[in-house]
């Protein structure tokens, strides 16, 4: 495919990826909603057409994007989004919200921030675990966690299988403690 860039197709792709994308989102709300109120059956059509929604905005994202990039790229692409998200923009929009006398926004956009802040540290260390290949296995002894049963297993690596619900070692993770 030719290159897209200073192209009017490539403005209405991004319009038509952000729109897609809140759609999305906006029809998960209301079916959440509709499933509050008691209506099951409207509650099934707004998440389905929520569904459409995110495959409908996956091929705008890949036709703006030329694909989808391995996950080494996708979480390198992470750090730098959340960076930029608590860094620059959530900031700058608290520090708008305040001067503008809207304290309580403030206050969502700076724990917004905070949020973000996280999101890239989990990222940037899934990005060191992804370059040193310590995902599954560590020098150090760890409880690993199955996300789909919460079996646990101590060891240097998570097990190639779940010895209770069967899933691969990519639903493994070492387990956080909360004390």
């Amino acid at each position: 495919m030719s290159s897209l860039e200073g192209t009017k197709t490539k403005e209405n792709l991004e319009v038509a990826y952000r729109e897609k994308s809140e759609i999305r989102c906006r029809y998960a709300y209301y079916a959440a909603q509709a499933k509050k109120e008691g209506y099951e059956q409207i509650a099934g059509m707004f998440q389905q057409a929520s569904e459409y929604n995110k495959e409908h905005a996956r091929v705008w994202f890949k036709l703006l994007n030329d694909g989808i990039g391995d996950t080494k790229e996708n979480v390198r692409q992470a750090v730098q989004t959340e960076r930029q998200l608590w860094t620059e923009q959530y900031l700058a929009y608290a520090e708008q919200a305040k001067e503008e006398g809207f304290d309580q926004i403030a206050t969502l956009f700076e724990g917004m921030a905070a949020i973000s802040k996280m999101q890239e540290r989990g990222f940037a260390h899934m990005e060191q675990a992804l370059e040193t290949q310590s995902v599954f296995a560590r020098q150090e002894t760890l409880r690993w966690l199955c996300r789909n049963c919460g079996f646990i297993q101590t060891g240097l690596q998570a097990p190639m299988q779940c010895p209770i619900c069967a899933q691969p070692q990519a639903y493994f993770q070492p387990m956080i403690e909360n004390g």
